[in-house]
């Protein structure tokens, strides 16, 4: 059978000067063994030639990274990635400058059976020194050992290689190398060489909406938004779902049923859609995985569309969060969308990423980080809660407030009062404040959120006022002084706000004009379950889970740092500073209303 002929985009080993014929024939002689060698060891591992003539169109990944140099036949082998012209490169260089036939054979059978692929082993030195400067391309990973698909398979490809014109590349990459556990190569040691490792790296993007629609028209049926806001106007997927039947699962809770569940009702029915409503109680005392598996169940009896049909939660931050674990559990995860209904949901549970219960005593404990489709906003549900309860949304505000918008600080502090009393209804067609300040909100937390999904830094501004906030509504839950999740939020706020000042960071007049913001949103400052065991046991718990103090504090107005290395004696000196400024003379606050 006749082979393709070979040809060189360059000669593979560069003329010497001679020093006589005897060394004009050992370098000729070294140079032939060696490519002897290189090939017969690569065609017994299972490499072929191929045409190009045959082949359908091609990408020469090689022009993503580096200069193309052709070849009019290709050589294919199953080995990791000695791609022909690297490897001619590494032969011409080593038949160049070794003249020990043993160690070069030696050297070009490790490359072939057992490349390293990670830049700081010695076989990789070894590389490096014999091509001299490698280029970019071969040091990124990423360009190294892509993915891509044709002929319906996955295959890792290499910037030499040639790829299908119609292959679809994906941004993840698996890069093989020779695992740290491998042995050595004498007798003892031969049932662990040759073992492998793999990084498989995944990049793993969520997209989804945060959508308001005009005050007061989100349960309208002419609004189509709980059918197709959670999908982008004008794409194919809106139009695919705008022709196709619709279901829904809606899970919703008691109370707000019992205000609302009429008009969710009426909107299906009048819209034509195949729907079922199952209303909980849940609240922060219930907040449990048992609740979860209860909307799992009905989940799997709706028989729903995991692609297709999202869940629809319409409730406060508990309803919220409950929906959102069953639905990232059932079927690895199951799409939802969120119909925040309290001033506290709407800034806070609805546009994050985070869901979770309660569990083991500790405020969601048990929790994933899965999106929802969508988050749908409609501000007109406030009108219905008590004043109380969108005073404790407001505290979410007043926390992006103090940590970065100058803007948002001053509406709050001139508008707060008001907002909390009219519920955030417009006074007029002309007045855009409260939803500025609602906007303004959803963004600040947006810009803090997104890029920060799945909290890989723990360095983040939106836990302002969560770094012992958390442990006193836990602590509260319940009692005589029970606090609201905002509420709590607000004296932790309050007490970071005095030690900010007592570490010099912000004036004294930044401090009252913040503390007094809080009071103007009808925000507590101080309560008497924080006493001082329990803040340094929040304290430790807060470094515990956080590793390290990571406490954001106002630096100015508007704007923030995270500060780590606070002393045990400041915070001491703080904190009983604190109780002296805010809490009220006597040293005893009233109880506040039962939550109902």
């Amino acid at each position: 059978m006749a082979f393709p002929r070979l040809i060189l985009a360059e000669p593979l080993v560069q003329d010497a000067a001679p020093r006589g014929a005897g060394a004009c024939g050992r370098q000729v002689s070294t140079t032939l063994a060696a490519l002897l060698i290189s090939f017969g060891l690569i065609m017994v591992l299972g490499g072929g030639w191929q045409p190009v003539e045959n082949q359908e169109p091609i990408i020469n990944m090689a022009s993503y990274v580096q200069p193309h140099t052709g070849l009019s036949t290709r050589f294919r082998t199953p080995l990791p990635p000695i791609a022909s012209n690297r490897f001619r490169q590494q032969i011409k260089a080593q038949a160049a400058s070794l003249h020990d036939d043993d160690r070069f054979r030696q050297q070009i059978k490790a490359q072939a059976l057992a490349p390293s692929l990670r830049e700081d082993t010695g076989l990789e030195q070894i590389q490096h020194e014999i091509m001299g400067k490698a280029a970019p391309s071969a040091l990124n990973p990423a360009a190294k050992y892509r993915l891509a698909q044709y002929d319906d398979t996955w295959h890792i490809v290499h910037p030499e290689d040639s790829v299908p014109a119609q292959a679809v590349f994906s941004d993840a990459f698996v890069a093989p190398s020779v695992s740290e556990y491998a042995t050595g190569s004498n007798e003892e040691e031969k049932s662990g060489a040759g073992v492998m490792a793999w990084v498989s790296h995944s990049k793993i993007s969520f997209d989804y909406r945060v959508v308001e629609v005009p005050h007061g028209n989100l349960l309208d049926p002419k609004c189509d938004a709980l059918l197709f806001g959670h999908l982008s106007p004008g794409t194919p997927e809106r139009q695919e779902a705008e022709a196709t039947a619709q279901r829904r699962l809606v899970v919703i809770d008691k109370t707000v049923n019992d205000l609302y569940g009429d008009k969710v009702k009426a909107y299906f029915e009048a819209r034509g859609i195949e729907h079922e409503i199952l209303v909980l109680t849940m609240t922060e005392d219930n907040k449990s995985m048992e609740l979860v598996l209860k909307v799992a169940e009905r989940m799997k009896k709706f028989n729903i569309d995991r692609r297709k049909e999202p869940v629809l939660a319409i409730g406060g931050g508990v309803s919220l969060d409950i929906v959102g674990l069953a639905a990232s559990l059932f079927r690895r995860r199951t799409p939802y969308i969120r119909v925040p209904t309290t001033a506290l949901s709407y800034i806070d549970a609805s546009v994050g990423a985070k869901n979770g219960v309660n569990f083991a005593g500790s405020k969601n404990r048990l929790g994933s980080y899965v999106p929802p489709a969508a988050a749908l906003l409609d501000s007109s549900f406030f009108a219905t809660q008590p004043h109380r309860d969108v005073a404790n949304g407001v505290a979410e505000m007043a926390k992006m407030a103090i940590m970065k918008s100058p803007e948002l600080y001053e509406l709050l502090e001139q508008h707060g009062a008001r907002l909390v009393a009219e519920k955030f209804a417009p006074r007029s067609p002309y007045d855009h404040v409260p939803q500025r300040v609602l906007q303004l909100s959803i963004q600040t937390m947006l810009e803090e959120l997104s890029p920060n999904l799945w909290e890989n830094s723990l360095d983040r501004l939106v836990d302002f006022g969560h770094a012992v906030g958390q442990d006193l509504e836990m602590a509260a839950l319940g009692g005589e002084h029970e606090l609201q999740h905002g509420e709590s939020v607000a004296v932790d706020m309050s007490f970071m706000t005095v030690l900010s000042q007592q570490l010099g960071l912000i004036s004294e007049a930044q401090r009252d004009r913040t503390l007094n913001m809080l009071r103007g949103c009808k925000l507590p400052v101080w309560s008497p379950v924080m006493d001082y065991e329990l803040f340094t046991h929040a304290v430790s718990e807060r470094v515990r889970n956080s590793m390290g103090q990571r406490f954001p504090l106002p630096v100015g107005i508007g704007e923030a740092r995270i500060f780590n290395d606070i002393s045990e004696a400041d915070l001491s000196r703080a904190f009983h500073f604190w109780e002296e400024l805010c809490a009220p003379m006597g040293g005893a606050q009233p109880p506040l209303k039962k939550i109902a």
